[in-house]
């Protein structure tokens, strides 16, 4: 269970770090259009969400009393993942290259979240399209 202050720690460093990456991003190409519904002339979206995202469960992690080796395979792992969805937000990825970076760092949190539980290969495998859908 999450505790109270390393949950606000969470929620601080992800507030903070969502506003700074939002306003850091904008003429940097790190926004997009509007989305479908609004006029062209609406303000852009910011992006780097994700990386927020990231920063903000790193510092929860690394503030939280009960930080377990075997979590590092898996946090590691997720910021890999962030690695598309960077490249994505700057140069609006493909969706099948987009895709094939998003099955490859599955591939690697599979693997070495698996290897520190010493999961089996079925239940490595299984992670790969689950990590996929969420």
């Amino acid at each position: 269970m999450v505790e109270l202050p390393t949950a606000l720690v969470i929620l601080v460093t992800g507030g903070a770090t969502s506003a700074c990456l939002a306003r850091w991003g904008r003429g940097r190409g790190f926004d997009a259009p509007p989305g479908p519904g609004h006029a062209p002339a609406d303000p852009p979206v910011p992006a780097l969400g994700g990386l927020s995202i990231g920063i903000a469960a790193t510092a929860g992690i690394a503030f939280h009393a009960d930080f377990e080796v075997a979590a590092r395979p898996l946090l590691v792992g997720a910021w890999v993942f962030l690695i598309p969805g960077i490249l994505d937000d700057r140069l609006d990825l493909p969706l099948l290259t987009r895709l094939a970076l998003e099955v490859g760092a599955a591939v690697l949190i599979a693997v070495f979240w698996g290897a520190a539980f010493d999961a089996p290969f079925l239940a490595r495998a299984l992670l790969v399209p689950w990590i996929l859908m969420i």
